[in-house]
């Protein structure tokens, strides 16, 4: 229940309380397992430059992972061909995260 909450705010634009920084981030995968290490070093990263302490940046991590593998399981039935994409930005004291499958 919390990994949903978690990606459900992470998914609608969160208030910050720190400095300043922008930034604009996409990165489209191929819809693989063998992707969902950039994945999460992506994710990693973006949360990372949000503000988000260690723990909370891990449970955002793991969230995502989650709902790409349920992605990749169901929606794309483990067939390669499919994309993830994936959309990280901060403007001001918000940050906002995309992510969806790309057809």
């Amino acid at each position: 229940m919390m990994k949903k909450k978690l990606l459900r705010n992470l998914i609608k634009k969160i208030a910050l309380h720190r400095k300043n920084m922008e930034f604009n981030k996409k990165l489209i995968v191929k819809s693989s397992t063998n992707n969902l290490s950039r994945i999460r070093e992506f994710i990693h990263d973006a949360a990372k430059q949000c503000g988000f302490d260690t723990k909370t940046i891990g449970k955002i991590t793991l969230a995502v992972d989650e709902a790409c593998t349920n992605v990749i399981k169901h929606a794309y039935k483990y067939s390669p061909e499919g994309k993830i994409r994936s959309e990280e930005r901060r403007v001001g004291k918000e940050c906002r995260s995309r992510w969806s499958p790309y057809h």
